[in-house]
């Protein structure tokens, strides 16, 4: 028994390995490529960036922690991450947790509750 394909189906489903392949090789961020699940706990968190999966061990040192690093604390915003990361470069090293409650967009009620993901 013979089976008839269309010439247009061929050339579709080649059309769409193709587009899969590309789009896999030129987007290391693609979802097909990370686990499906990663195991943590309170005091571990697992990160993405370039492809790559980072792992932060809480409590981290504020005054070395990257953007990336900072972003992983719960409840810590990218845009409250660089504040943090400008502020120490301008001005140097936080002496207390407490300090963070300086910056404009950082509440003293959000700086105590990080006091158990970051140091100084």
């Amino acid at each position: 028994m013979k089976i008839k394909t269309k010439p247009s189906l061929i050339l579709f489903c080649v059309c769409v390995v193709f587009s899969f392949i590309v789009l896999i090789k030129h987007n290391p961020e693609f979802p097909a490529l990370k686990p499906a699940a990663v195991i943590s706990d309170e005091n571990t968190k697992y990160y993405y960036e370039n492809g790559e999966m980072y792992k932060v061990t809480f409590p981290i040192d504020v005054n070395l922690a990257s953007q990336k690093e900072l972003e992983q604390v719960p409840g810590l915003t990218a845009a409250q991450a660089a504040e943090i990361i400008k502020w120490r470069t301008t001005f140097g090293k936080f002496k207390k947790i407490e300090n963070l409650a300086r910056l404009d967009n950082i509440t003293r009620e959000q700086a105590e509750s990080w006091r158990e993901y970051l140091y100084c």
